[in-house]
């Protein structure tokens, strides 16, 4: 589900909710969300991705599956492991 919000300067703001409701690995329960907003300071558009301090899951940058942190190798690369191993993301992976 998204929301949309007009903020009080009148930027646009939207706000994701997760995609899904438990880990599909462990069924851990996913909270939290990412909150985009956009402003253009001097003529120049400015996007902001913020997450908030509670979210729990990654959403996979490769193949777009959501996954708890607790269930990823690296979760701050973005990626499941899968795809972290299957890219080679880590310099010293074979």
């Amino acid at each position: 589900m998204k929301t949309d919000q007009t903020t009080s300067n009148g930027n646009y703001q939207r706000t994701s909710e997760k995609p899904v409701e438990n880990c599909p690995k462990c069924q851990k329960i996913l909270t939290g969300t990412i909150e985009v907003s956009s402003a253009v300071v001097g003529g120049i558009s400015f996007v902001v991705m913020e997450e908030t301090p509670d979210r729990n899951w990654i959403l996979c940058d490769f193949c777009n599956q959501t996954i708890c942190k607790s269930c990823c190798i690296m979760p701050d690369s973005g990626y499941c492991d899968e795809c972290f191993i299957e890219l080679k993301i880590a310099p010293n992976l074979p």
